[in-house]
């Protein structure tokens, strides 16, 4: 999914901390090593169409070899900076992961990691210094691939993308973790049915022909 020139990010206007998170299933791991990671979410200014550059934030597997960090790892980047979660390949398929990457506005970056069936756990915490970035006067989201080439995709579903202004402690984390878990229900012909609760945090227009 791809939204561009948007005013409604757009009026998001500079940053300093935020919460963003989003719920992913693979039917497939990454295998691509040549620096060609699937791209999780995207949020920038108008203008950015892939993430590690300004005024962007995304997460992604790092599918590169050689650079410090482990192949197939999931990594975020702010601006132009990156650090990883302590998350490598094999990654569970089939099963419905949830990622929450919040920066408290001054220097540290964390990521939080659960499941369908459990908690979200504080993955990682990274020094990363002063960040500032600038999604108006109008922005972008990215979802499940870059904009840039469309060859950076998530083997899978994703599903409950949000982004907050603000960072989150971990009790925030985990609510957010539980009310947009996907619900299962049982005895439904043929085999059941998933539902995905409909709440947005950040609503936007988006067209497959962008």
């Amino acid at each position: 999914a791809f939204v561009s020139n948007d005013a409604n990010v757009g009026s998001i206007g500079s940053l300093g901390s935020f919460t963003a998170t989003i719920w992913f299933k693979l039917v497939s791991q990454p295998t691509n090593t040549a620096n060609q990671g699937p791209r999780f979410f995207i949020v920038g200014a108008n203008g950015v169409i892939d993430s590690g550059v300004a005024n962007s934030i995304s997460m992604l597997f790092n599918t590169a070899l050689g650079n410090g960090f482990a192949s197939n790892a999931i990594v975020a980047r702010i601006n132009t900076t990156q650090f990883t979660v302590p998350l490598y390949s094999p990654m569970p398929l089939g099963v419905w992961q949830f990622l929450a990457l919040t920066y408290d506005g001054t220097a540290n970056a964390m990521i939080y990691y659960g499941t369908e069936a459990t908690p979200a756990k504080l993955m990682c915490i990274n020094n990363i210094g002063a960040q500032t970035v600038n999604l108006g006067p109008t922005g972008t989201v990215q979802i499940g691939n870059r904009h840039s080439g469309r060859n950076r995709r998530i083997a899978g579903s994703l599903d409950e993308f949000r982004f907050y202004t603000g960072a989150a402690d971990a009790t925030f984390v985990e609510n957010v973790r539980q009310s947009s878990c996907p619900v299962v229900i049982s005895g439904l012909a043929p085999d059941g049915l998933t539902l995905q609760q409909g709440t947005n945090a950040l609503g936007f227009t988006a067209s497959s022909a962008n």
